[in-house]
């Protein structure tokens, strides 16, 4: 980190980082937080990182939101199109639920 390779800490993480070796997933989430706490406009690396955030269910999308708010040079469009990703993918489970509730309901008055 002292040398300031932001393309190198991505890389890092992607050999130490994979979940199909059982690695620890949470060095994501540390490097969101570093790239957020730089105070400079690294786009490019926040959303390499949020792809892997999002592919292993890392982090909740309020936590992203929150680590992303602390780097003034970041604009949402950064991250948009992830929040619209997690946004559909949990109004779909929602509404997956709320179907088996009416299911269960049916069952229920039924017996």
């Amino acid at each position: 980190m002292q040398a300031h390779d932001l393309e190198g800490l991505v890389e890092c993480c992607k050999r130490l980082g994979d979940s199909g070796k059982g690695a620890d997933l949470s060095l994501w989430a540390d490097l969101l937080k570093y790239f957020c706490e730089l105070g400079e406009d690294c786009s490019k690396e926040v959303k390499q990182v949020l792809t892997y955030i999002e592919k292993d269910d890392i982090l909740p999308p309020i936590i992203v939101l929150q680590t992303f708010s602390r780097n003034p040079c970041l604009t949402l469009s950064v991250i948009k199109d992830y929040m619209a990703r997690k946004l559909e993918r949990e109004s779909k489970l929602i509404e997956e639920d709320r179907v088996a509730i009416e299911k269960y309901q049916v069952v229920i008055q039924m017996s």
